[in-house]
């Protein structure tokens, strides 16, 4: 088993990708899962937030003059991506436990994360926190006068 990240008496930290520990955890013995799993938008370029031949499916993004398609353009890629790890964490939280997914803004992310959740047995009949963080964005402005 992966040593663990940070360890006491009563908490245990793994800092592991999710599809190597999972299944290496005993069923219902997780009290948390805390995760920010990629979006697949590929946020500022960045390769870890891409879907590509190595981290998921083949198939999942297509590219097309140079430009990647958003997972919206390939739900069921996307959904064979997560649903297994979520089954998994499913599978290890205690009864009760709770789920804390970090998730893009964007509805189309949001709309297929959840979907995702579902899928795997998650209960998402629940009003979801937000945090927006609403700069770096281009401001309104006149465009008579620009």
């Amino acid at each position: 088993m992966t040593e663990p990240y940070y360890q006491d008496d009563q908490i245990t930290i793994y800092f592991a990708d999710c599809r190597d520990i999972l299944p290496l955890l005993s069923g219902k013995s997780v009290d948390l899962v805390v995760t920010d799993p990629p979006y697949g938008i590929s946020f500022m370029g960045k390769d870890w937030d891409t879907f590509n031949e190595i981290t998921a499916p083949q198939g999942v993004y297509q590219h097309k003059k140079g430009f990647r398609k958003l997972p919206r353009q390939n739900t069921a890629s996307m959904t064979e991506f997560f649903v297994p790890i979520w089954k998994e964490c499913f599978r290890v939280l205690k009864d009760g436990a709770f789920a804390f997914v970090m998730c893009s803004s964007r509805a189309d992310v949001m709309a297929k994360q959840i979907n995702a959740l579902q899928d795997a047995g998650f209960n998402i009949g629940f009003t979801p926190i937000f945090w927006a963080y609403a700069s770096g964005f281009p401001k309104a402005q006149n465009i008579g006068k620009a």
